[in-house]
């Protein structure tokens, strides 16, 4: 499906003070929607997890902490920091883990991916009834709009509305919580719950 372009893909990544406290507040309100139909969030996987900036907001907030990042360099970097990571892609055909979350975080993956939807369902048979997730993406309509095609990449396959991540979402059985556009219209952001209420 993506080859094996990401098996030593290193891109930067954003350690600024804006994006730190932007991840931080993107955790409290996963474990916060969580909590509110279903008590204390327990495990969160994050699918593409690069060298593990965002689960370090996790720690001690979460017992249970897995990423999924198909880069050997990243996830090398992230085993080296202690967290524990599986090596690979997300696919529907195939389970990369036995183990089953009660949330889960996507942040700046779904615009690289050859089949979007085949890996949203690969994510969903890992969680849990009620579980609750995030997916992050750059705002395509955003950029589009506003004519900035220096926000087009060679490795992004899909940019992204607000419309068609609902669908995206919905086409793979999950309930939309909400998806609107964030960081100065920059970013969308979709919650999701894994149920049918």
């Amino acid at each position: 499906k993506d080859g094996k372009y990401y098996d030593n893909y290193l891109m930067t990544t954003s350690y600024s003070d804006t994006i730190q406290e932007l991840q931080k507040q993107q955790l409290e309100r996963l474990m916060s929607i969580y909590e509110e139909k279903e008590g204390s969030l327990e495990s969160l996987i994050e699918i593409g997890c690069g060298d593990g900036s965002f689960l370090k907001h996790a720690v001690n907030k979460i017992p249970k902490l897995t990423g999924i990042e198909p880069s050997a360099r990243f996830s090398a970097t992230a085993i080296e920091q202690g967290y524990k990571i599986i090596n690979g892609y997300v696919n529907s055909s195939s389970k990369i883990t036995e183990d089953l979350f009660d949330s889960f975080v996507s942040r700046q993956v779904f615009e690289h991916l050859s089949d979007p939807l085949d890996v949203l369902l690969g994510i969903k048979a890992m969680l849990n009834p009620g579980a609750v997730g995030l997916i992050e993406v750059p705002n395509g309509y955003n950029a589009m709009r506003k004519r900035r095609f220096y926000e087009f990449f060679p490795d992004h396959l899909n940019y992204y509305s607000v419309n068609s991540l609902v669908t995206l979402a919905s086409e793979a059985g999950f309930n939309v919580i909400s998806c609107q556009e964030t960081f100065n219209g920059d970013y969308l952001e979709l919650w999701l719950r894994n149920d049918t209420e």
